[in-house]
């Protein structure tokens, strides 16, 4: 049982954009994860045959197979748990399709949740600090002390990608120590400049700890607690 929190509590949890309480998250997480993908893509003003389409797409780039219903399913077939890296190099057709659920006007309650509400319950604070921290404080002081979500990240990832006006590899040799600490002049989850190579990379290493790793960590999580929502 979670322990009751205090007013002064709940409204520094608002303040910072963090969930009252880690049912919720938990929640959400599940219905995100263990209902069929048709079900929890944003379709506003999409055809259904295109969003079939996609998703088939999807399961194709995921290495997933027909029966595949749920990003559970894709994330379990693609995440190699030894290795964050399956390759020294990472085909960016996979990043694209990965980023496919979150662009659109009818964005899933999952992309809103806060980072560190998201990364820490699945032990990745190792991951966040190294990966996600020092552009988190910023945009937390350019946002009113709130706080990155899933969805801000993956806008940057967005961005910098579409920036690069093409799509190559990404290899982790452009990863250097130090790759997830901003410039201060750049925008918060977001790197513009002539390293286009690193940035996609960045990038890449983002989508991966989001949508694969702690997705991966999620499902065996929610799944030992019970927390499946049947597809």
């Amino acid at each position: 049982m979670e322990k009751k929190m205090s007013v002064n509590e709940i409204i520094e949890k608002t303040r910072l954009g963090r969930a009252i309480n880690q049912a919720y998250v938990e929640q959400t997480v599940a219905d995100f994860l263990f209902q069929p993908a048709e079900s929890v893509y944003p379709v506003s003003q999409r055809n259904q045959s295109d969003l079939k389409c996609e998703i088939e797409e999807m399961k194709m780039l995921f290495g997933a197979g027909k029966n595949s219903r749920t990003f559970s399913e894709m994330v379990r077939a693609y995440y190699r748990e030894e290795e964050d890296w399956v390759e020294d190099y990472r085909e960016m057709d996979l990043y694209y399709g990965m980023l496919l659920p979150s662009v659109g006007q009818g964005i899933h309650p999952y992309y809103q949740l806060n980072l560190r509400d998201y990364l820490e319950p699945v032990g990745m604070e190792e991951d966040y600090c190294k990966w996600f921290r020092a552009d988190d404080e910023m945009y937390a002081n350019k946002h009113g002390g709130k706080g990155a979500t899933i969805h801000s990240v993956l806008k940057g990832c967005v961005n910098i990608i579409s920036d690069t006006r093409f799509i190559y590899p990404a290899c982790r040799l452009y990863l250097p120590d130090g790759a997830g600490v901003p410039d201060p002049e750049q925008m918060p989850f977001f790197r513009k400049g002539t390293n286009g190579d690193r940035y996609v990379t960045l990038a890449s290493e983002w989508l991966w700890l989001l949508l694969v790793k702690a997705q991966y960590r999620w499902s065996d999580l929610l799944e030992e607690k019970g927390i499946v929502v049947p597809g």
